[in-house]
């Protein structure tokens, strides 16, 4: 369910349970995001039902744009479901880090194998909102039974990992 997105809470107990302090709104998911932008999956993450293993991230690249003055080129390999999916895809990178906007710059292979199809084809292209240019957004992509898809797109590194929010990528399905 996407009320979820809205119901994440940080309360803070004493010994014997009792509430000392909590956030009133749900905790945010991604610092980068807007209070007014209020999509569902603008407010907070969400679980899912099924685990997705062996989600690879290649970076090329990875000294800052401040000493390369370049985008470096990330792969995302494999994507697997067991099931057809049809569905939206966000990918969150790591605080600092900024997706390309450049749509030349998305390229719908990867580099996983001769056993990957390419991510969507040409017709799919992801957006990257203005605001929050950490996060890439597949609006609509359709996944076949155990095919493993993989893409590849430019992204700039920044100058240091973050200290405020996770070193991870997240992938947000639905």
């Amino acid at each position: 369910s996407t009320d979820m997105h809205s119901e994440w809470r940080l309360w803070l107990e004493d010994a014997s349970g009792y509430s000392l302090e909590g956030s009133k709104e749900t905790v945010g998911f991604n610092p980068m995001q807007s209070d007014t932008q209020t999509l569902f999956y603008h407010k907070s993450w969400g679980l899912y039902n099924e685990y997705i293993e062996d989600i690879k991230i290649y970076i090329a690249n990875l000294r800052p744009y401040s000493i390369t003055n370049a985008y470096t080129t990330i792969a995302i390999y494999p994507l697997l479901f067991d099931e057809a999916t049809e569905t939206s895809l966000r990918i969150t990178a790591p605080y600092g880090f900024i997706w390309s906007t450049d749509s030349d710059d998305y390229i719908s292979s990867s580099n996983c194998s001769s056993s990957c199809v390419a991510f969507g084809g040409s017709s799919v292209l992801p957006a990257v909102e203005s605001t929050v240019t950490n996060t890439l957004i597949f609006t609509q992509v359709y996944f076949n039974p155990n095919v493993k898809y993989g893409f590849q797109h430019k992204i700039r590194v920044p100058d240091f990992n973050p200290r405020t929010s996770a070193n991870s990528f997240f992938f947000e399905f639905g």
